[in-house]
């Protein structure tokens, strides 16, 4: 199996966890990545909308109460459902679920009807039900974590974009209009969500900055899971929605399921620790108006529990039941026991049970870089003497173009904003070199192997990258076989990688990838 090189992973993690999640206000040291926040429970923030909220699922935490009473309550006008799925979630240190353990080990903050701009601002909901009128501001959604203290989050789940995108609209043009006569515009509102998803500073850009606020606020130790959203219809349709406008919507769901997974995996790489979930098998077959639904059908009038009177259709509409709670649940825990797993894999792989360095391996004269990249292994060379020497700038430059790229990018961007607020310009490579130090390993031995050719004739790709005079001049790819030693504890160990470099036209020898 494929595993990712320590050092090639190393290197991104700490430039850009570093800088684009914690290195804007200040900077988190290396050694606190790997570190496990304590040895008590671990803690699970829930955000997000009405998919996370539980919307459509009684009873909402606070729903007995008097109405005067309920009216200035965060629980009972976000709608968060005691049945939600975020609170059937279970974490291995805890006793139940993460509903028996809320406010200690799991907080919610999830709100019916939230948008990206609700992370960071406050959101008003307002009360219109007969003789009651009130207005009230629900807290940032990212407050919790002040309340939470620093670096003390495990895992936060959310739900975000479907208000953005507005599916409440679109549902709404599906019963108020034709979808032959275009009245109520479904197609139109559809093209008009892409366009606003797609544009500068559209929902796309909305959801980056989401998830990067989420980051920073949660921490470097937190695993944010993103679920997406649910097949909504009945491929067939239903009462008030044709088949044609059913198969529409249900394909621009998994379309925004696709760009959401897109912008995760952009998150992921830039080193945040981000997953998306996907929910739609799931739910495949069970849309509203099919025979075992896990949605809500289109509830035309207001429920008993809705906040105004005379709402169409109410908000319980198209919002997972209870069982489509369980789904949810389902999927988000498979992800939180796959990543459990992983984790306790990795706590047990101690850099102490590599073999300790005998004396003559620990005398060895180290192989350095030359200075001119002729080889494959020369730019793992120079990789590993910029590590040690702490020239994290210059290890990037090892790497392939984009992921230089994209270094440079962010590190620019932190870079400016530190100096903003210390009033000193530092490079980025200065800064992570302040949180992470140079490191102490010594390159003991350094070779080339499976030299590959790319042609399109079998006799040259087969032959010509054998020959030791010519292959360094004509081979595109290589792997590069590195041996070394590293210091633990005081003392020395040895450990090896394999390092996939490449040819780039104008950028030369580079590191792509690195296994075991």
């Amino acid at each position: 199996m494929i595993k990712k090189s320590c050092k090639v992973n190393e290197l991104k993690r700490v430039i850009s966890i570093s800088l684009i999640v914690g290195l804007l206000l200040t900077i988190t040291p290396l050694q606190s990545f790997a570190a496990k926040k304590d040895e008590g429970h671990q803690i699970m923030v829930s955000l997000g909308d009405s998919y996370s909220s539980g919307e459509g699922i009684e009873p909402f935490y606070g729903q007995e109460d008097d109405v005067s009473i309920k009216i200035q309550n965060p629980d009972w006008l976000a709608h968060r459902s005691k049945d939600c799925w975020p609170g059937m979630l279970t974490l291995p240190d805890h006793n139940g679920k993460m509903s028996d353990n809320r406010d200690e080990y799991w907080f919610f903050a999830a709100a019916s009807g939230a948008v990206t701009d609700n992370m960071l601002n406050t959101f008003r909901k307002e009360y219109k039900k007969g003789k009651y009128t009130s207005v009230y501001d629900l807290d940032p959604q990212l407050d919790i974590f002040n309340e939470i203290g620093a670096n003390e989050v495990d895992y936060v789940t959310l739900t975000l974009g479907g208000n953005d995108a507005g599916f409440a609209d679109i549902i709404a043009a599906c019963v108020k209009g034709s979808n032959y006569l275009n009245i109520g515009g479904l197609a139109d509102k559809l093209n008009n969500t892409w366009e606003d998803f797609y544009k500068e500073g559209g929902i796309r850009d909305n959801l980056v900055k989401a998830y990067l606020n989420i980051a920073q606020k949660a921490g470097p130790q937190a695993q944010i899971l993103v679920a997406g959203y649910p097949e909504l219809l009945n491929q067939d349709g239903g009462f008030f929605i044709s088949k044609s406008e059913a198969v529409l919507v249900n394909e621009n769901v998994s379309k925004f399921n696709e760009a959401i997974a897109e912008i995760v995996q952009d998150c992921d790489d830039l080193g945040i620790k981000i997953s998306f979930v996907s929910v739609e098998e799931a739910f495949e077959g069970h849309g509203a108006y099919s025979d075992d639904p896990y949605i809500n059908e289109v509830i035309l009038f207001s429920k008993s529990q809705d906040l105004k009177d005379f709402e169409m259709p109410s908000k319980y509409s198209i919002h997972p039941n209870y069982n489509g709670a369980c789904a949810y649940a389902e999927c988000v825990q498979a992800k939180i026991d796959e990543l459990e797993a992983t984790r306790d894999a990795d706590e047990e792989a101690d850099p102490s049970t590599n073999p300790i360095a005998t004396n003559d391996e620990i005398d060895a004269k180290a192989m350095h870089f030359s200075g001119v990249v002729l080889q494959p292994e020369d730019v793992v060379l120079k990789m590993f003497d910029a590590l040690q020497d702490g020239d994290y700038e210059l290890a990037a430059e090892c790497l392939d173009p984009a992921t230089e790229q994209q270094l440079d990018f962010w590190g620019g961007i932190a870079s400016t904003i530190v100096g903003l607020f210390t009033g000193e310009y530092m490079s980025w490579g200065q800064l992570v070199l302040e949180a992470a130090g140079a490191t102490d390993v010594d390159v003991i031995e350094c070779y080339s192997e499976n030299m590959v050719l790319e042609s399109n004739i079998d006799l040259f790709a087969d032959i010509l990258p054998q020959i030791p005079g010519l292959r360094n001049l004509i081979c595109t790819e290589a792997d590069v076989y590195v041996k070394y030693r590293y210091k633990y504890n005081d003392e020395y160990y040895i450990d090896e990688d394999i390092y996939h470099v490449r040819r780039y036209e104008w950028s030369g020898w580079r590191i792509e990838e690195g296994y075991k």
